[in-house]
């Protein structure tokens, strides 16, 4: 990460580090969150009938109400653990976007022409391998934060839908998703990050445009700069692009976005942090009704946990001989064990 960056974070905590140290260390603020976290956790039942002591859900139900719950606690924490990841990768692409900036605004003759020197050795190909990985890894963290949130939110408001599959963008017509997306961002944000996702992992890459500009005459470093852009629909292919974009006359330039791909990232990661916090709320309140009944509904379970997942046959590719019971270390993390209790895997009398 640039040196900035790396001073920031190195200043020691004020007061004893929690497990949320981190996120505010990184400028995340979710206090919505947070709240509806510490309900949760507050609310579960480490005894019969385990999941949130005041769930109303037919004996029949009683596996998957543990199941559901569990993943309602384990999505919740994923958003927390996947918007510090995705703030880690952006800070990571801040830093490799500089360097190949001077890289390349030195290499800038003066007929404007760009002429890079030759590559020596493999190491010299890794500052843009390196840009493109920490680009990549900030979108997908952003959206599987979002995925892991509509986990949340099936669990918290509820929802009848499968609670381990998830997924946000299914969650558009429910809980005023659509008019919260609205809230935060410019329009089509959230369709153009789940695409861009979608492409990374789903489809052949579009190919990188970068721009080279004069720098500000009161900055340091060279005279030239050299700006990544993303591009402006990334649901389509490469050919699909330049035919209805750029026409005949193939314009690089209205192909992609008018903006630095950082300040695209910094945007995108804000507007998804504003979204979970704007639904967030709404969840809160939503909770302590259903909490002092004031909002009378069962959870369902049944259609929370209605998949059947195979169970997989991988066992690694050097798989070690198992350990004995007596080899096996306790739990010692008393959440994990709250957790587990209150999914009803450990006998709450042990």
């Amino acid at each position: 990460m640039r040196q900035e960056d790396r001073e920031r974070l190195s200043q020691p905590y004020t007061q004893e580090p929690d497990r949320f140290s981190l996120l505010n260390a990184l400028r995340i603020q979710l206090p919505n969150l947070i709240e509806l976290d510490s309900l949760i956790w507050k609310d579960l039942s480490v005894g019969p009938p385990y999941g949130i002591h005041w769930w109303r859900t037919g004996p029949e139900h009683s596996e998957p109400r543990g199941l559901v719950c569990d993943q309602l606690v384990a999505c919740t924490l994923s958003v927390f653990e996947n918007l510090v990841e995705a703030e880690l990768h952006r800070l990571a692409f801040l830093h490799f976007c500089d360097l190949i900036s001077d890289w390349k605004g030195n290499s800038v003759r003066d007929n404007g022409q760009l002429e890079l020197a030759p590559m020596e050795c493999p190491v010299d190909e890794l500052p843009p391998k390196y840009r493109n990985l920490y680009c990549s890894g900030c979108v997908i963290a952003l959206c599987a934060a979002l995925d892991c949130f509509a986990g949340t939110i099936i669990g918290a408001w509820p929802l009848p839908q499968d609670i381990l599959r998830a997924d946000f963008r299914r969650l558009k017509n429910e809980v005023k998703v659509s008019e919260c997306v609205a809230k935060v961002g410019p329009e089509g944000w959230l369709e153009w990050l789940l695409d861009f996702r979608d492409m990374l992992i789903h489809r052949g890459r579009r190919l990188q445009k970068s721009i080279s500009i004069p720098r500000e005459p009161d900055s340091c470093g060279p005279d030239w700069q050299s700006e990544l852009r993303l591009p402006l629909e990334p649901g389509l292919s490469e050919v699909q692009a330049f035919r209805q974009l750029g026409g005949s006359n193939a314009n690089i330039s209205a192909m992609v976005l008018n903006e630095k791909a950082e300040v695209t990232l910094d945007g995108l990661e804000k507007s998804v942090v504003a979204l979970i916090e704007l639904i967030a709320e709404a969840l809160v309140c939503r909770w302590k009704a259903r909490q002092l009944s004031e909002i009378e509904m069962q959870q369902p379970t049944e259609k929370q946990w209605g998949s059947k997942s195979q169970r997989s046959r991988f066992q690694g590719y050097a798989p070690q001989p198992q350990a004995s019971d007596g080899e096996m270390v306790g739990i010692a993390d008393p959440d994990i064990e709250k957790r587990f209790r209150a999914a009803g895997l450990v006998d709450s009398s042990d």
